[in-house]
C-alpha cells in the first residue's frame, strides 16, 4: 500500500478514516483519523505534512551525504591508483636501470680484458688500468645498493598503498 502511496501525485488523500500523505522520500499512511472534528482534522494533516517535509528533507541530506561520501572514496581510489601505477612504473625502471648498468660494467671489464692482448702493455700498466676499472665497478656498485634501498622503499610504498586502496 506505501509503494502504491509513493507513487501517487497528490501530497495529500483522504479515504474514509484513513490519510495517506506523501512527500519525495517519505510516504506515511495513517489509520483511524477521528472524523467527526474537522478542525482537527486539519491541524493533524498541517502538522504532520510539516513532519513529513521534515522526514524528506532529513532523507535529502542523508542522500547527498552519502553521495558526497562515496564521491570522495572514487577520487580516493582514483588517486591511489595512480600513485600505485607510477610507483609501479618507477620500479620496473629502476630494476631495468639497474641491470642495464650491471650489464655495462661486466661488458666493459671484458672489453678491457681483450683489449690488454693487442695494446702489449706491461703487466704494471694492465693492473693499474684493472685497479682504476675495478674502482669504477665498486663505486657503481655503492650506487646499485642504494638503489636497492631505494627498491626496498618503493615496495614498502606499494604496500602501503594497497593497504589503504582497501581501507576504502
Amino acid at each position: 500500500l506505501l509503494f502504491r502511496i509513493a507513487v501517487m501525485p497528490e501530497r495529500i488523500l483522504e479515504k474514509g478514516h484513513r490519510m495517506f500523505l506523501n512527500f519525495d522520500n517519505v510516504s506515511l499512511l495513517i489509520k483511524n483519523i477521528p472524523l467527526e472534528d474537522p478542525d482537527k482534522i486539519g491541524r493533524l494533516r498541517d502538522y504532520l505534512m510539516i513532519l513529513i517535509e521534515g522526514a524528506n528533507e532529513k532523507v535529502e541530506l542523508f542522500d547527498a551525504q552519502v553521495t558526497a561520501v562515496q564521491q570522495r572514496n572514487d577520487s580516493y581510489s582514483l588517486v591511489i591508483n595512480k600513485v600505485k601505477e607510477s610507483l609501479k612504473f618507477v620500479h620496473q625502471a629502476q630494476k631495468e636501470i639497474e641491470k642495464q648498468n650491471v650489464d655495462i660494467l661486466d661488458t666493459l671489464a671484458d672489453d678491457v680484458d681483450e683489449a690488454f692482448i693487442g695494446l702489449g702493455l706491461s703487466e704494471d700498466q694492465e693492473e693499474q688500468i684493472m685497479s682504476l676499472l675495478k674502482k669504477a665497478i665498486t663505486e657503481s656498485s655503492q650506487v646499485f645498493e642504494k638503489g636497492v634501498a631505494v627498491d626496498q622503499t618503493m615496495k614498502d610504498v606499494l604496500e602501503q598503498v594497497a593497504k589503504l586502496k582497501e581501507h576504502i
